[in-house]
């Protein structure tokens, strides 16, 4: 950039008042220098040294503009460092984006793994509603994203319309799944029950912008044998409707991985048999441009892990093209 470098070597000469000094320093000839302030002052209007007596010394102009150039030379210095910054960042880490519910259903048990096979990986990530985390794959603020598809499409299907999934190549991680749960009763059985005797029973629902609410209500769509759900209290976050559901407010369709623990300690039960569970698949989604060089080694290394994983990406392709097609 050659007009900060003039304002640099102007700024170096008002501080040395030498030119033959301030040309070495400035690792140019003495001449050369003179021509660059000679085009400074071209610029201004007006001298910026007063060159007339014994000693160079700076004029008015020259004062106001050593002022301002100080000020743009260290904003223009902190802006580069600051995009470089940022640029090391970007090829040192993994950006990954994922919903929120990953953070507890996924993230804690794979990321230690990941860790142990590759301790050089570093990794940034962003929670985000699915549609946010897609927003920033194709913004390429992330270089990944980590989310859940459902067996009846009804996530993807809820996505259609603003993501292209042909644009991307896609890994299967793991599974998981959607379980119904009820508080338990006095005798330990479901106090919200699925089952079809049970009349009228409260349904803690995900909110609109859930993905896993997407998942759960195709499931209802096509359920059979089910009692009259009533939807009365929501929630945004599978973590909201867990609190929601260890209080008796209802049952919940809540990932096998949060509720664990409360099912082995009896604080939850399951509401409903494994026919009303809903199978997920948790996927790693990229586009398929090329990524930096850390994450395209990242995908290259999950790829190897497992010969298997070949065979899911391919079935995944084709269940992406029958949507595609049905729609």
């Amino acid at each position: 950039m050659s007009d900060l470098r003039t304002l640099k070597d102007f700024l170096v000469l008002a501080r040395i008042l030498s030119f033959s000094q301030a040309a070495e320093r400035c690792n140019v000839t003495t001449s050369g220098l003179s021509r660059r302030i000679n085009s400074l002052e071209e610029w201004l209007g007006a001298p910026v040294f007063d060159r007339s007596r014994h000693r160079l010394e700076l004029t008015d102009a020259g004062e106001q503009l050593q002022a301002a150039a100080l000020d743009a030379v260290a904003l223009l210095d902190n802006a580069k460092a600051a995009v470089a910054r940022a640029r090391e960042h970007k090829r040192l880490h993994i950006s990954l984006a994922a919903p929120h519910i990953m953070s507890r259903a996924f993230f804690p048990d794979w990321l230690p793994r990941v860790r142990n096979q590759s301790s050089a990986t570093r990794f940034s990530i962003d929670f985000a509603n699915l549609p946010g985390c897609f927003r920033a794959l194709s913004d390429r603020k992330a270089d990944f994203v980590v989310a859940f598809s459902d067996e009846g499409n009804g996530i993807r299907d809820c996505l259609s319309g603003a993501v292209d999934f042909q644009q991307f190549d896609i890994l299967t991680l793991g599974h998981e799944r959607l379980v119904p749960v009820s508080a338990p009763d006095m005798l330990g059985a479901a106090l919200n029950s699925l089952e079809p005797a049970s009349g009228e029973v409260s349904y803690l629902r995900y909110q609109p912008e859930c993905s896993l609410g997407w998942a759960l209500e195709r499931k209802l769509d096509i359920a059979k044998n089910l009692p009259v759900l009533t939807a009365i209290h929501d929630s945004s976050l599978a973590d909201g409707l867990h609190s929601m559901a260890l209080m008796g407010l209802g049952v919940a369709w809540l990932p096998w991985a949060i509720v664990i623990q409360d099912m082995e300690r009896k604080r939850l039960v399951r509401a409903g048999g494994e026919e009303h569970d809903i199978t997920l698949s948790i996927e790693l989604i990229r586009l398929k441009q090329p990524l930096e060089t850390q994450a395209e080694k990242f995908w290259q290394h999950l790829c190897e892990m497992d010969p298997s994983i070949k065979k899911s990406r391919q079935v995944l392709r084709e269940a992406v093209h029958r949507s595609a097609v049905s729609v």
